[in-house]
């Protein structure tokens, strides 16, 4: 018998191509070129370019990293953002050169220095803002209610069965910051954060802090009912905005996305045929 061991690189041996409309892009295995091999096995939650497409990315490797790389994947550093960044899931530079980071579970926005020191803070750090979300109602349905208890090796599963639940319990738009997810910037230089797992909501805020305005509305009623639609949002995984200054919120668990324009006005919801959109 021939005992054949697969080659460890194939993935990087592999062409691979998307096509579509015209536009062809090519997955590229060994981007970046990380001068450690095991880092390739840390969770990384995202990534974004500056202006001269060095690439920026989120590494959960225990110490809340910012890896950047140039825009051929070489290593160029390794920004360390423990002090500030608890877990952080998405980023984008600012018009300034400093780096933006959604600090999901102490819900608040962080504004380093490309060195990794502090210029600010948006929201009130690990403070949630009052939405009706409730992290344990899946506890509570388990004690008290109909739901029975799994096996102890459906633990990864109840972990995430319970954060499914708790979304539903979002009854109502809150204030800056319940759980932010994503953060952009318009062409005004006005920052612009997804707020999307503990609340439903688009923020922006002028360049100095203040608060604009909130726009979104709960995805449930108050009996836990599903009822989409535009400005309905499951969760606001991820903003973006485009040349006009509209703001585009990609509802992941919702399968869609609304477009606001620049006032707050919706122009456009994208429903159907998307899976999960997790950014844009």
């Amino acid at each position: 018998m021939k005992h054949v061991t697969p080659p460890r690189d194939r993935g990087k041996e592999t062409k691979i191509t998307f096509e579509t409309e015209g536009f062809a892009y090519e997955f590229i295995a060994d981007f970046p070129r990380y001068p450690d091999d095991d880092w390739q096995f840390i969770d990384v939650s995202s990534g974004f370019c500056d202006q001269d497409d060095n690439v920026y990315i989120l590494m959960r490797d225990g110490a809340s990293s910012i890896v950047k790389c140039d825009p051929e994947g070489n290593y160029l550093g390794k920004i360390a953002t423990s002090r500030y960044i608890q877990t952080p899931h998405f980023g984008c530079m600012t018009p300034e050169g400093n780096i933006l980071v959604t600090n999901t579970f102490l819900h608040c926005a962080v504004e380093l220095t490309p060195e990794g020191e502090f210029v600010r803070e948006f929201g009130r750090r690990g403070v949630a803002s009052d939405t009706g979300h409730d992290n344990l109602k899946f506890r509570r349905d388990r004690r008290y209610g109909p739901l029975m208890p799994t096996e102890i090796e459906e633990v990864y599963s109840n972990v995430k069965w319970a954060d499914y639940m708790a979304w539903t319990t979002i009854v109502r738009r809150g204030e800056p910051f319940n759980k932010v997810t994503s953060c952009c910037i318009n062409s005004k230089g006005q920052y612009i954060f997804g707020d999307g797992y503990g609340n439903c909501a688009v923020h922006t805020f002028d360049k100095d802090g203040t608060l604009l305005s909130s726009w979104g509305e709960p995805s449930h009623d108050e009996k836990g009912s599903y009822i989409p639609g535009p400005g309905r949002f499951y969760i606001v995984h991820a903003v973006a905005v485009d040349a006009k200054d509209r703001v585009w919120a990609a509802d992941r668990d919702g399968d869609a996305v609304t477009v606001y324009e620049p006032n707050g006005e919706i122009a456009a919801y994208l429903q159907g045929n998307l899976g999960q959109p997790s950014d844009l």
